[in-house]
């Protein structure tokens, strides 16, 4: 309880009509930034966060690997969605990370999950403008996400360029989808306590916000 008021009063009061055509029955928020669905929706076999892949190790993150069950909180998700999706605007987040030492970026896991139209998230690493994302050095897509409310499936990307990421500069995992998507980026169970700044794309560039807790990610380096 204590996890979903504060994400209203982070976001916005939910609304009461839940938009019909998923099976998980989602329910968006009166700003749209909020994808919530039911205890009643949850399918899927409870998991933690499997290890890092082989070769390499974590530079920053929240995905749970310690509880035996929820690798993150699949019931409510930060909206991720194209211009033209059910939820009618393009909404893309971005998350700040900075490692502590000098690596090589390996890829990114998000926990995240399908609603509606689209069905795929465009995972990027950026580079830092400001305090803002600036230009992407790197991105995969993954396709085939479980349906949001279930847990807890994990959407994985390997990199594909070379790039070093070097300790104490900033750098950001932007997390977008197709223009008919509608996908929800899930809360992680790691750090409940702090506001996270983020950043909010809605199709006039990049501006600044928060998010309380975090979306579930980690990203790996070797």
């Amino acid at each position: 309880m204590t996890r979903f008021l504060s994400t209203l009063l982070a976001f916005g009061l939910v609304s009461g009509a839940a938009l019909a055509g998923s099976p998980h029955a989602p329910i968006l928020s009166h700003n749209r930034r909020l994808t919530t669905t039911t205890a009643q929706g949850v399918v899927g076999f409870p998991m933690k966060s499997p290890p890092p892949p082989a070769g390499t190790t974590q530079v920053a993150g929240n995905l749970n690997t310690f509880y035996r069950n929820g690798a993150y909180f699949p019931l409510e998700g930060y909206t991720i969605s194209g211009a033209t999706s059910p939820v009618g605007q393009q909404i893309f987040l971005a998350v700040p990370f900075t490692p502590t030492t000098t690596t090589t970026y390996a890829g990114a896991r998000i926990g995240i999950g399908y609603v509606q139209g689209a069905d795929g998230a465009n995972i990027a690493l950026y580079s830092d403008n400001g305090g803002l994302p600036g230009s992407a050095l790197d991105s995969g897509k993954a396709f085939n996400l479980q349906a949001f409310g279930g847990c807890c499936g994990i959407a994985s990307v390997g990199a594909k360029n070379s790039v070093t990421l070097a300790a104490g500069t900033q750098y950001w995992l932007v997390v977008s989808t197709a223009t008919t998507g509608w996908e929800a980026w899930n809360l992680n169970t790691t750090d409940e306590v702090d506001t996270l700044n983020i950043a909010v794309n809605t199709g006039t560039g990049w501006a600044p916000s928060y998010a309380y807790p975090g979306p579930a990610y980690a990203v790996y380096g070797n």
